[in-house]
């Protein structure tokens, strides 16, 4: 079980013999020689830690509905309609065949800590032998105590999937007023009786949720998704420019786009000004476009852009450091 000293969630008071009870079990495994480190999870990054959503499955017209758990090629975690069980899954797997629709966060910020505990406990789902259930968001074995543990889950849901990893870590998606309501991991037939249709993923999306612009890592490649799409072609994000192609995929290096040459840095950025690649220097222009045939102050670019060095231009004679003498 991952455990946590402290909780960020707005209904920290609510929880707080739920936390004590977290508490005392860490304090534990400390004394009996159990690293701390077994429980913690990396600070979440970007995209990490949030729902992402398409709008069908095989055999549910509603939402399907998914947690992105890291930046590697194999970044979703989610169950299939078609009997489980909770799996990680690439972004095909999960998206092969209907519409995306977007990447959604709860309605009040959460912070990276809290996205990292909603991860750990979606592996944690992986771990388990779940099956799926269409009515409920969750079914559990009557064995259960206050609290109802991964081990005590028989079946899920898509959207129970992203409810019980964030609600488990007192962070609300969907329903207010008690924890014994709204926290789909109270066991109480009054959680039991809210998590079912007809609340279903699309509802979980659209009333209880709020998209989230991120970026994403999917294994070396970056996506940058607005909320509800992923962003194609030129994008200015936190004051930088950055290019995707039609697949969202975001472009690094070289790029010929509408005639003219950018040069894009390894993170992506848009590059401007003098900049030196393998011994040669280019410049890019304010735009980010590279020059070339032309004298950008003492300097020439050549039609390559790269700039020219010990050699005439027209009347003018340029030295080794490219300086017109």
């Amino acid at each position: 079980m991952v455990f946590y000293l402290n909780n960020e969630s707005p209904y920290n008071d609510k929880m707080k013999n739920y936390n004590m009870i977290k508490i005392t079990i860490f304090i534990f495994f400390i004394l009996i020689g159990l690293p701390a480190s077994c429980y913690i999870v990396a600070s979440a990054k970007n995209a990490e830690g949030y729902a992402i959503y398409t709008d069908g499955s095989p055999i549910n017209p509603s939402y399907h509905a998914a947690i992105i758990a890291d930046g590697t090629s194999i970044p979703i975690i989610h169950i299939n309609d078609i009997g489980g069980p909770v799996k990680w899954d690439n972004y095909g797997g999960f998206n092969s065949k209907y519409k995306f629709m977007g990447i959604r966060r709860p309605k009040y910020d959460i912070s990276e800590l809290q996205k990292s505990r909603v991860i750990a406990t979606a592996i944690r789902l992986t771990q388990r032998n779940i099956g799926y259930t269409l009515i409920s968001q969750m079914t559990y074995h009557s064995s259960a105590g206050t609290w109802v543990e991964p081990s005590n889950i028989t079946a899920i849901r898509c959207d129970g999937v992203v409810e019980y990893c964030y609600e488990y870590n007192n962070t609300p998606i969907c329903g207010t007023g008690a924890v014994t309501t709204w926290n789909i991991s109270s066991n109480s037939s009054a959680s039991r009786n809210f998590h079912k249709l007809p609340l279903t993923p699309d509802i979980q999306a659209n009333v209880w949720m709020q998209p989230v612009a991120t970026w994403m890592q999917f294994g070396t490649m970056w996506s940058y998704c607005d909320g509800m799409n992923w962003v194609t072609g030129w994008r200015q994000i936190s004051g930088k420019w950055y290019l995707f192609n039609n697949s969202g995929t975001m472009l690094t290096g070289w790029q010929l786009t509408n005639g003219r040459w950018y040069y894009l840095g390894s993170d992506g950025s848009m590059v401007t000004g003098w900049i030196q690649l393998s011994g040669i220097w280019y410049y890019l222009d304010g735009s980010g476009a590279m020059a070339a045939n032309q004298w950008v102050g003492e300097y020439y670019l050549l039609s390559s852009g790269a700039m020219a060095t010990n050699q005439w231009i027209g009347n003018r004679y340029v030295g080794a450091d490219g300086k017109c003498i």
